[in-house]
C-alpha cells in the first residue's frame, strides 16, 4: 500500500500548529531576562544608618492606615523590627534588579514600610475586594527609592557598563537632587510587581495573622493554606523554589492530620432550619437539626468562641516605576 512519509520536523511543526490551535492561551513561553541582583541596603547606599535611625525613629501608627486595629500594629511592629534588622545586613537585598541587556531596567522595592489595605465590598461581597496599596505612604520608601535611583546610576557608568554607551532618556540628568528623585519616583511608580504574597499570613493570630505554622487557617475547622499567600515578608529573591518547599511541607501536614474517627464528607448530615406552622395563628417555630460537634481539638480550629468575621486586613509591601533605563518596585502583601 502506497504512502508518503512526513519529515519529522514538519511532523513536529504539525503538532505544535495543532497543539496551540487547541490550547489557545498565549505563547509558548515568555522570556523576562536571565540575570539579577539582590542588592543589600550597605551596598546600596552609604548612608543606610540614617534611614534605618530615621524608621526606628518612628511612631508606628503614623503612616499606617486607620483601619489598622491593635492586632494589625503589633503585626506591622513585629514585621519593621525584622525588616529593619536586615536593613543594615551585607546578605539580604532590599531591591532587585533585574537585567537583560536592555535598554530599561527595573529596580524593585522588595522590603519597603507602607501598608495599604484590601477589604471587602460592604455593598457587594461578590465583587473583587477594594484594594488601596498605600504605595510610599512611609517616607523611608522614599529615601530607598532615591538611593535606588542614584545607585542605578552609578551602575550605568560601570565599566562593564559603559561599553554599551549608555545615555539616560528617564527621568533624565536634569532630575539630580534627592527630592526631585523623589518627586519623579512616586509621580511614576507601578504599585505591584510579581511576587504577590501576605494575604493570608502566617503569623500569630494577635499579630493580624491568618495562618498558624501548622498552616491551619486560625478559628476554620478543616481548612489549611499552603501556597505563597502564607509569607508575611517577601523574600529577598524570585520565590518559586520557596513555594515548591511550603507545598511539600503542606502535603505531608494535611496527610500527618488524618483522623479515621472523622467521617468523609457528605456522611453527616448538614445542619438545617424549618418553620413549623400550624393553621392556626401562632408565630411559626423555628426547629433546628444538631449540628455535628468538632471532635478534634487539635490546631487551634476547635473553637466556639471565634467569631466568622473575615480577617482581610493587608499590608502591602511595595511600589514600582521604571528608570530608562527604568524604575520598579514590588509590593508585597502582608
Amino acid at each position: 500500500m502506497g504512502g508518503t512519509t512526513m519529515d519529522p520536523k514538519e511532523s513536529i511543526l504539525s503538532f505544535l500548529h495543532i497543539a496551540r490551535l487547541m490550547h489557545s492561551l498565549g505563547p509558548p513561553s515568555v522570556g523576562v531576562g536571565n540575570a539579577l541582583a539582590t542588592v543589600p541596603f550597605p551596598i546600596l547606599s552609604p548612608s543606610y544608618q540614617i534611614t534605618i535611625d530615621k524608621a526606628n525613629a518612628q511612631n508606628a501608627t503614623t503612616y499606617l492606615p486607620k483601619t489598622y486595629g491593635a492586632d494589625n500594629i503589633k503585626g506591622f511592629v513585629a514585621q519593621s523590627a525584622v525588616i529593619l534588622k536586615s536593613f543594615s545586613r551585607n546578605d539580604n537585598g532590599v531591591v532587585e534588579i533585574p537585567f537583560s541587556g536592555g535598554g530599561s531596567t527595573s529596580l524593585v522595592l522588595e522590603k519597603p514600610l507602607s501598608r495599604g489595605t484590601a477589604l471587602l465590598n460592604t455593598a457587594d461581597h461578590y465583587t473583587e475586594p477594594i484594594i488601596d496599596y498605600n504605595c510610599n505612604i512611609n517616607p523611608v520608601d522614599s529615601d530607598i527609592f532615591v538611593a535606588m535611583v542614584k545607585f542605578a546610576r552609578k551602575w550605568y557608568q560601570a565599566p562593564s557598563q559603559i561599553r554599551l554607551t549608555p545615555v539616560e532618556q528617564s527621568p533624565g540628568t536634569s532630575i539630580s537632587t534627592d527630592s526631585q528623585i523623589a518627586s519623579w519616583a512616586v509621580n511614576g511608580m507601578t504599585s505591584s510587581t510579581a511576587h504577590a504574597c501576605g494575604t493570608t499570613a502566617m503569623a500569630p493570630r494577635d499579630q493580624a495573622g491568618i495562618v498558624s505554622s501548622n498552616l491551619t487557617v486560625y478559628g476554620v475547622t478543616g481548612l489549611s493554606v499552603g501556597d505563597i499567600s502564607i509569607i508575611p515578608i517577601i523574600p529577598a529573591t524570585h520565590p518559586c523554589a520557596t513555594v515548591y518547599a511550603i507545598a511539600k511541607k503542606a502535603a505531608d501536614l494535611i496527610k500527618s492530620r488524618y483522623d479515621s474517627s472523622i467521617p468523609p464528607a457528605g456522611s453527616i448530615p448538614i445542619s438545617t432550619t424549618t418553620i413549623s406552622t400550624t393553621a392556626s395563628t401562632t408565630t411559626p417555630v423555628p426547629t433546628t437539626s444538631a449540628s455535628p460537634t468538632c471532635t478534634v481539638a487539635k490546631y487551634g480550629q476547635c473553637d466556639a468562641n471565634v467569631s466568622s468575621e473575615a480577617r482581610y486586613i493587608l499590608l502591602f509591601k511595595g511600589t514600582s516605576k521604571v528608570l530608562e533605563y527604568s524604575l520598579d518596585t514590588a509590593a508585597d502583601l502582608v
